[in-house]
């Protein structure tokens, strides 16, 4: 059976032409496996935002009433749930990452813990040399400016940038930091290729990978929401536990 994509069969009608039928049928043929390759739900996400735009401009210039990209849900996604390295997956590139492209930048966030967007808008100044720490995150109040130690394994390859850079820690070939974007389709998706390990791991199983690990190795609760900035502290954590960097870097060294 040959599935026809059904993008170019509204790419020549009017806007005021275009139902949500046809909106959700292309959302669908790149969610459910009909395409050679389902999209991820960024992309996903991305098409239904074109959509939307593409009605708020068509309202503004009146050639619509109604913004019917509203009406169109997101489809449900088939697994994408992050997951972390298992223990031989986090092996491998334990023992591989000097020997492929990226492989630096894919080990350090095991370690680290940063979102990919996080991690991306490091920079230079984003390092203390003197404590050994990265300061930096996003996204939440407990996220913003936190510190996070830079454990032993991986203090080598954030000096070797330090000392490199003059503007982002981990910048792109031409010097610019990466977007999400480049970082998954130049750095991480070509270094787990090359590595032999699966597609299913993305930037953000670093980020499981760090907090799975530091739970393991007996990390307390609070120790583990602070290094990774997660908003869920309770009242004790928050607020009568004020753990300094040398409390941190105990915590974080822990890890083997």
């Amino acid at each position: 059976k040959v599935c026809q994509c059904p993008s170019p069969a509204i790419a020549d009608k009017p806007v005021r032409d275009i139902t949500t039928a046809d909106m959700r049928k292309i959302l669908d043929y790149y969610t459910n496996g009909e395409a050679v390759k389902p999209l991820s739900k960024s992309y996903i996400t991305k098409i239904k935002a074109l959509f939307t735009q593409l009605y708020s401009y068509a309202m503004e210039n009146n050639i619509v009433d109604r913004n019917y990209a509203a009406l169109v849900k997101l489809p449900k996604m088939k697994g994408g749930e992050a997951r972390a390295f298992t223990d031989l997956e986090f092996a491998t590139l334990a023992k591989n990452w000097a020997s492929v492209p990226g492989g630096d930048a894919c080990y350090v966030l095991c370690y680290t813990g940063w979102r990919v967007s996080e991690f991306c808008e490091l920079t230079r100044f984003s390092y203390d040399p003197k404590q050994q720490v990265l300061r930096g995150g996003m996204k939440t109040d407990a996220g913003r400016d936190r510190i996070v130690p830079v454990h032993p394994n991986i203090q080598p390859i954030v000096e070797a940038w330090y000392n490199a850079s003059s503007g982002p820690l981990y910048p792109r070939k031409n010097g610019k930091p990466h977007t999400k974007d480049s970082f998954l389709r130049t750095v991480w998706q070509p270094c787990m290729a090359a590595l032999g390990l699966p597609d299913d791991l993305t930037p953000h199983s670093a980020r499981h990978t760090c907090g799975t690990r530091l739970s393991a190795a007996g990390v307390p609760a609070e120790d583990i929401q602070r290094i990774m900035g997660h908003a869920d502290y309770s009242m004790t954590a928050n607020v009568y536990i004020n753990q300094d960097v040398d409390t941190l870097r105990a915590s974080i060294e822990r890890v083997g």
